[in-house]
This record gives structure tokens, sequence and C-alpha cells, in this order.
């Protein structure tokens, strides 16, 4: 770790991903098994439009049951967000724990996460409809306020801190420090979608590499991953900020789950 550099105040974008996958490698079979499990929403609707048991984008584009696509799409899409929001807060705790030279307990991650459903609940709705009101406006406020609030979920977990006071927390964490977070997100965004892309032809029925079962079960595997490395590199940019905001060490940080 530079420690000149976080004496000096700089966030590192590198610094940033090396420490996030030191903390997925060591923990990599726990941290996926959460993944998994938080994507399980998804990956049966993925696997019941692929079956034909659900409707797909073709069918609504031959005009065919666009009420239950909708809201099928819909229930899937908000349990798959809260799963999301659930993992995220696990997956900091396990983190935090390990970056802080704490033993990572899967059954407290587990713990953590299910204990701040109702919260997270609360700050995804919130978040919702800020980001909405923000695209409404122009993408740029929309992307703004999404990296503002990128620290709202380590914040409360970690500081116990009040649904609105988790928002305050996530901007004051961010002030200064914005646009590298955001090249940041950028680089997992990319590195999101190159994954996905690459995958997405596998999951047509019919191609001559795969069935259209093993792309779905491809997508869950590629969407836990994605999944856990978001999480994780989330709850590493919230120690990056600890540390070279506030000098907060590893044995301080560690302090918050005693």
């Amino acid at each position: 770790m530079a420690v000149p550099d976080i004496a000096l105040g700089r966030f590192d974008i590198g610094r940033a991903f090396t420490r996030t996958f030191e903390v997925i490698r060591a923990n990599f079979v726990p941290f996926f098994a959460l993944g998994i499990v938080a994507t399980i929403p998804t990956t049966i609707y993925v696997f019941l439009t692929t079956s034909g048991l659900l409707p797909d984008a073709t069918s609504i584009a031959q005009g065919r049951a666009v009420g239950l696509f909708f809201v099928a799409a819909m229930i899937s899409a908000i349990i798959g967000a809260f799963c999301g929001l659930v993992l995220q807060a696990a997956l900091t705790y396990g983190a935090i724990s390990y970056l802080s030279g704490q033993p990572v307990s899967l059954g407290r991650a587990v713990g953590v996460g299910l204990s701040q459903f109702f919260p997270l609940i609360g700050i995804g709705i919130l978040e919702a409809f800020g980001l909405m009101g923000g695209a409404l406006l122009l993408l740029f406020p929309a992307i703004m306020l999404l990296v503002m609030w990128s620290m709202v979920v380590p914040a409360r977990v970690a500081e116990h801190t009040g649904i609105l006071a988790s928002f305050s927390r996530s901007r004051e964490l961010t002030a200064g420090y914005r646009w590298p977070i955001f090249g940041t997100l950028v680089v997992l965004w990319l590195g999101s979608g190159i994954a996905q892309t690459a995958i997405r032809p596998m999951v047509a029925a019919g191609t001559v590499s795969t069935t259209a079962y093993v792309g779905a079960l491809l997508t869950a595997l590629v969407t836990a991953i994605v999944a856990v490395a978001s999480a994780t590199l989330h709850a590493s940019i919230y120690y990056e900020l600890r540390m070279i905001k506030e000098g907060a060490g590893p044995a301080q940080i560690a302090a918050i789950f005693d």
C-alpha cells in the first residue's frame, strides 16, 4: 500500500482495485457463495423466460403477453435490487473485517446483511427516486448522484448511521474525490458490460456452442461475479476514503464491528 499517497490524501484507482482483488482472492469461496444466493431471483427469471414459461422480449415484439412481461420483469428487478443491497451489506462487513486484519465469518456477514434489510429497503427506495429525478433532468446529474451516494450502504453498515444520515455521510466521504471514484466505477461498469456481452449470444436458444439453459447458467455465474466485485469494490473505496480523509487506521475501522 502506498502510504505516502494516503498521507497526501490521494485517491488511487489502482490501489482500490488491488485491494478489491486481494479481498476477493482471500475470500473467494464464501463471497462467491453469497453472490450466487443473491442472484437466485435473477437466475430464476432468466430460466423462466428461456424455457418459455414467461414471455421474453421476442414475445412482446409480437404483441403477446405484454402485461405479464412487464410485471414479471419489474418483480424480478425489484427483488434482485434488494438482494443486491443485502449482498453489498454482507460483503461490506466481510471486506472491512479482512482489510482490518479480522477473521471473516460467513455467518456473521449474512447476519449483518439481513439485519440491515429494512433500512436498506428505505435506502434503495430513496436512491431509486433520487436517481430517477436526476435522470429526468439530465444524465449528468444522475451520474453525479450515483457517485455521491455510492458510499450509502457501506456507511450504513459500518457506522450504523440512520437512513437519511447515510446519504449525508456518503456525500461527506465522497466530497473532493468524486471524479476518481467515478473513474473507478466506470472501469467496473466497462468490465461488467464486456463480460455480460461476451456470454449474451450463448443465452439465445439454438446457438451452436451451447444450449439456452447453459447460457442462462453462465449468465447467473457472471452476474454473481459482477455482484461480488461491485460490492467488494464499494467497500474498498469506503475503506480508502476513511484512511485518506480521516486518517482512520485498520484498528479504528475494525472497531466499528465490536
